[in-house]
């Protein structure tokens, strides 16, 4: 039996000043227990600093197996911060992972939560 993974936002979300955030899955079906390569990408000026979501044991119905620190590129004046989770399930049916939210404190002090 497998499992349909369905991402809350394999799109993006945006929030003043121009933060982006993506997700994605290395494939949109597994067999129970296989692992999946969930990345969260945020796109973001240089000025902007930006928090990742915090990563408990559990992501919805997904067990946490393991994440790195982010990473960050620099191109110009835009970052691109990711982080990679290594997830896996123990459940059939179709899921959603939750979408993540990314603190994002600009240079002015102020900061928002931007959802993926």
């Amino acid at each position: 039996m497998g499992v349909l993974l369905l991402l809350t936002s394999g799109v993006s979300a945006t929030a003043e000043p121009s933060v982006t955030v993506t997700t994605s899955v290395d494939r949109p079906e597994v067999a129970i227990g296989d692992p999946i390569r969930y990345t969260i990408r945020v796109q973001h000026p240089t000025s902007v600093a930006i928090t990742m979501p915090s990563l408990d044991a559990t992501l919805g119905a997904f067990q946490v197996v393991q994440h790195g620190a982010p990473s960050a590129r620099r191109q110009g004046a835009v970052s691109l911060t990711t982080q990679d989770v290594l997830l896996t399930i123990l459940t059939t049916g179709s899921h959603l992972i939750p979408p993540p939210v990314v603190m994002a404190r600009g240079t002015d002090g102020l900061s928002a939560q931007v959802h993926g």
